[in-house]
This record gives structure tokens, C-alpha cells and sequence, in this order.
């Protein structure tokens, strides 16, 4: 069992932050930088194993495109089929999105892909596109994940840092924002100037 397996919960305070005790100390888990970090992971493991789990849409969504943008969704449609999108074309300067990211909540899904064509658009070589794609999952990530404020049970935040021990690089958010912080027993001290 690793790190965050071995932290004792505490509780949660103001909707956002898991607070447990750790060896050292006192350990505050970012729940919303924390899951992001998970679902970005799952993706890029998805984007490693060729493919990203992805859900049909029962009722396509139309995505009205500018020519400009029909040309880039036709050029980047599979860069965006390996992140879980699929598109065909529907009449003149439109594109139906038929299936879309398993990890999205459901929602309109034009405004993200016309995003994602747009940030696509400079990628010319296949190195680059790799990265372009990595930060792609990390915008999906966030759209994916649980929105701040929200009461997490006992059960919920023990999963959690189950799974952040089943990750690599699970002291950051994909966007390097920290989903830990740490105060041993020498900050508290400090803090509370029992020692100087």
C-alpha cells in the first residue's frame, strides 16, 4: 500500500479539501485537483493502449463549423478520434459529434470540440501532436472531474486515495497545481511557536 493508502481521514472542510493524518503529521488533499489527476491518467493510459473509452451519443450533436473549421475537422479528425471524439459531416458547414469521451458528463459537447479543433490546428508533426494530445486530455480532465464544493462520504475519500496511489505523478494536477500539502510535526510546531 503506498502513501496516501497509509493517511487516516479526518474529514473534509469547505466542500473542497480531504484532511487526514499522515506519519509526519497533518496531509490536505485538493479533491478537485486530485480526481483530475486520476482522470487524466485513465485517459493517457486510454491514449497508450490506442484507444480512449468513448460513448455513443442516442441524439448526435450538431457542431456548426466556419469553412475555415471544416477544413481543420477534416485534417484533424483522427487526432480527435483518438481522444474519444467521433464526427461526421451533416450538410453544409456542420459536423454531427456522435460519440464523445466515456469520462464527459453529459452536456454540449460543441464548444470542446470546436476548442480542441482550434488548439489542434498548429500541430504539425507527430511529436508535437503527442503533447497537444496529452493536453487535451488534461482540459478533458477537468471538465470531467467533480466539481469543487461537493460533500464527499468517508467511503468516497478513502477510494480516492486509493486511486491516487495507483497513479504516477499523484502529487500534481495535470495542470502542476498541487493535490497535497504536508505539515509534519516541526511546521505545526512552528506554526503554533511551541519551537522556534
Amino acid at each position: 500500500s503506498g502513501y496516501f493508502s497509509s493517511l487516516t481521514v479526518l474529514g473534509q472542510i469547505l466542500g473542497c479539501y480531504i484532511i487526514s493524518a499522515s506519519a509526519q503529521g497533518l496531509a490536505l488533499i485538493d479533491q478537485h485537483a486530485a480526481h483530475e489527476r486520476i482522470a487524466f491518467e485513465n485517459l493517457r493510459a486510454q491514449l497508450d493502449a490506442g484507444k480512449v473509452a468513448r460513448q455513443n451519443l442516442l441524439i448526435p450533436q450538431a457542431v456548426a463549423l466556419s469553412a475555415g473549421e471544416m477544413l481543420l475537422v477534416e485534417q484533424k479528425k483522427l487526432a480527435l478520434e483518438q481522444i474519444g471524439f467521433a464526427l461526421e459531416p451533416f450538410g453544409p458547414g456542420a459536423y454531427a459529434i456522435t460519440a464523445v469521451p466515456a469520462l464527459l458528463p453529459e452536456g454540449d459537447y460543441s464548444q470542446l470540440v470546436r476548442q480542441m479543433v482550434a488548439e489542434l490546428a498548429d500541430v504539425d508533426t507527430s511529436t508535437k501532436l503527442r503533447q497537444h494530445l496529452e493536453d487535451r486530455l488534461a482540459t478533458m480532465a477537468c471538465h470531467s472531474v467533480i466539481r469543487a464544493h461537493r460533500k464527499l462520504e468517508l467511503p468516497e475519500m478513502y477510494a480516492l486515495l486509493g486511486d491516487l496511489d495507483r497513479i504516477e505523478f499523484a502529487t500534481q494536477c495535470p495542470h502542476g497545481r498541487p493535490v497535497l500539502i504536508e505539515f509534519s510535526r516541526d511546521d505545526l510546531e512552528k506554526m503554533f511557536k511551541r519551537v522556534v
